[in-house]
């Protein structure tokens, strides 16, 4: 039986599916798990290219910040942030890590204000940009969410 090294090639470097019979998901961010983990003032981003729910819950100080991370809802600790998110278009750049050495590099860019003289609202809204890596697998995945104060 002849067969053609190209296709033999694709067969074996396409794992559709695990040995288990389950189809091998390919993303490493997904929804958290417990969609009510952070509640009140918080950081809070979800992604439809990552199905429904939130992908990013943060205390509104960072003291607690949680990812779905290859299938885990992961605790990670802050490693350093720049910029802020005063203004339109202000940006804030942030790096996380796990205690199993999960690397997030998160950029925020503010798309929405409260309006200027508006006492109650504290919102803001931004686009988000989450890049994520284990040690064999990297995936970066964009987002929209929302800090409130």
């Amino acid at each position: 039986m002849k067969i053609s090294l190209p296709l033999l090639a694709i067969a074996l470097l396409t794992p559709a599916v695990c040995r288990s019979g389950e189809p091998r998901s390919t993303n490493l961010i997904a929804p958290l798990h417990d969609q009510s983990a952070i509640n009140g003032f918080s950081w809070r981003a979800s992604s439809t290219h990552a199905g429904e729910g939130f992908i990013f819950l943060a205390e509104y100080d960072q003291s607690r910040v949680l990812m779905n991370i290859g299938g885990t809802d992961t605790e990670l600790t802050p490693i350093s942030t720049r910029g802020h998110l005063k203004g339109l278009g202000s940006v804030e750049t942030s790096m996380y890590r796990s205690k199993n050495g999960a690397v997030v590099y998160a950029t925020y860019l503010a798309s929405w204000l409260c309006p200027k003289g508006s006492d109650s609202c504290e919102v803001t809204k931004f686009n988000a940009t989450y890049e994520v890596s284990t040690g064999t697998r990297h995936q970066i995945i964009n987002a929209t969410g929302d800090v409130d104060c």
